[in-house]
């Protein structure tokens, strides 16, 4: 789908790879969440309908982050947790400023717990809950 997006659109300085971040590398199974741009790791959701979708091969941050990264946006639902809390320190520090959609309920961790982590890395938070669904929320973090 983004390939076609892309075709479509006429854009020429975009690469696509069929990979993944994850916490450590290693082959992963992503799964549709009932519409076809929502993929996750994470096989027990509390939504219906997850259908296994393709397997990548997943990077870490530092894989991904060889210098600095003046902005991280994640979206990731549910993973979210798993990325951060398995990027090192020092990764972190290259990062001065995310905004993150966090999944509370797909996994044990809840966004209070990316708070706390984040906080014992040098980072100020503020949070924007969904109004529609209590489960979904902005992280957002900025170095202080």
């Amino acid at each position: 789908m983004l390939q076609e997006n892309i075709a479509l659109n006429g854009v020429r300085n975009v690469s696509v790879f069929p990979m993944a971040v994850g916490a450590r590398r290693e082959t992963l199974r992503l799964f549709a969440r009932g519409e076809a741009v929502q993929y996750t790791t994470i096989a027990n959701q509390p939504s219906a309908g997850l259908i296994p979708s393709l397997e990548v091969q997943a990077l870490t941050l530092e894989d991904v982050l060889e210098t600095k990264c003046d902005f991280l946006k994640m979206d990731c639902e549910g993973c979210e947790f798993d990325v951060l809390f398995g990027t090192s320190p020092t990764i972190l520090e290259r990062i001065p400023r995310m905004c993150l959609e966090y999944h509370d309920g797909f996994t044990q961790f809840t966004h209070t717990d990316l708070i706390s982590y984040l906080h014992r890395h040098g980072f100020r938070t503020r949070v924007t809950p969904n109004p529609v669904h209590p489960y979904l929320g902005f992280l957002y973090a900025h170095r202080l």
